[in-house]
Order: C-alpha cells, then sequence, then structure tokens
C-alpha cells in the first residue's frame, strides 16, 4: 500500500461532536436574541396603537365641541376670553378667542390635549 492510499482511507467528511455543539450554541444564541428583539416589537406596536387610539378619541372630542359649539363630554373644558400673542415680521398681532381642553387616559397616566379656538 503506497502512502497516497493512506491518506485517502484516514481522510473524513462530516463534523465532529464538538464542531456541531459548538454550531447549535451559536445558532441558539442568535435566535434568542432575535426572538427578544421580535417579543419587545410586537409589544411596542400594541403599546402605540392603544396610545393612538387614544389620542384619536381625544381629537374626536375636541372636533365635535368645535363644530357644534357644545360641550359634547364632561372631559372637555372650554376657558371663554384668552388672548394670544403673535409675533410676524416684528409686528405683534393680539387674537382673542377660546381656550378648549380635552382630558383622556394615555398609557398608564392622563394626558391633557390643548386647543385655541379665535373668535
Amino acid at each position: 500500500i503506497e502512502m497516497r492510499d493512506i491518506r485517502k482511507v484516514n481522510k473524513k467528511n462530516g463534523l465532529t461532536l464538538v464542531e456541531l455543539i459548538v454550531s447549535l450554541a451559536i445558532l441558539g444564541i442568535i435566535s434568542v436574541a432575535f426572538l427578544s428583539m421580535f417579543g419587545f416589537g410586537i409589544n411596542s406596536i400594541l403599546t402605540s396603537g392603544k396610545k393612538s387610539s387614544s389620542n384619536f378619541s381625544a381629537q374626536a372630542i375636541m372636533e365635535s365641541s368645535i363644530s357644534d359649539d357644545s360641550m359634547t363630554s364632561p372631559a372637555l373644558t372650554r376657558t371663554p376670553g384668552i388672548s394670544i400673542k403673535l409675533y410676524k415680521s416684528s409686528v405683534e398681532y393680539t387674537v382673542n378667542g377660546d381656550k378648549l381642553q380635552v382630558s383622556y387616559p394615555y398609557g398608564s397616566s392622563t394626558k391633557t390635549f390643548t386647543t385655541f379656538i379665535s373668535n
């Protein structure tokens, strides 16, 4: 038997058990990181959806009050006789009107949506 034939017999194709365990460990670490990122993303999407829904409800109450010119919700407060100052090109303008505020739940806290209606 020649030396070339012995090298061919000893040459094996495939992976050893150690290589297989190391590659599975690396895949496990990568999959855990990916799954935790996926879970965080889903949680953020759900939280943003709830907050957007709250903002939309407050805006609907505000717009309904402006169009009907009446108080449509106990969460709505109208403060008449407010004046604000606007500046344009070094000229001061005073605008009189009413301030409307809606308090609404926003996640685990309460927020206030405020707008100004000129007379």
